[in-house]
């Protein structure tokens, strides 16, 4: 088995009336199966959904998805958001350059597409826990 450290560090001086200082870090054991870092390219709104994350057998998963701020091409500035769905209900919408990292059921299906007219470079990744 394998070991995924997830670090989240959330610092400000101006978010609340306290200085915000706060660290998490985890220690993960993965399995297969996993799919490493990789990139989808998102159709507009209205057309088909790219599964990220498909339904699995094994324990539940942990997601990786970032909006690279990248239209399909690879080179031109993204204005549009990235919709993530569970099947076909909105879950989170990510901004151009914004990332997530959540745990997903097993049995759970993760969807992206582009919030309007753009085609989108996505980057994305999925482990199993063990």
């Amino acid at each position: 088995m394998a070991t995924l450290t997830p670090t989240l560090t959330l610092t400000s001086t101006n978010a609340s009336t306290d200085t915000l200082d706060l660290t998490v870090t985890d220690s993960l054991t993965i399995g297969a199966p996993s799919t490493g870092i990789s990139r989808a390219i998102l159709a507009v709104n209205g057309g088909s959904d790219t599964a990220i994350k498909p339904a699995g057998s094994a324990g539940n998963h942990w997601l990786y998805v970032k909006h690279t701020g990248l239209q399909g091409d690879g080179s031109t500035t993204a204005t549009n958001a990235v919709v993530l769905k569970l099947a076909s209900t909105s879950l989170s919408v990510l901004q151009p350059g914004e990332f997530s990292f959540f745990s997903v059921i097993n049995s759970g299906v993760i969807n992206a597409i582009s919030s309007s007219s753009e085609t989108l470079l996505l980057e994305y990744a999925y482990w199993t826990n063990s």
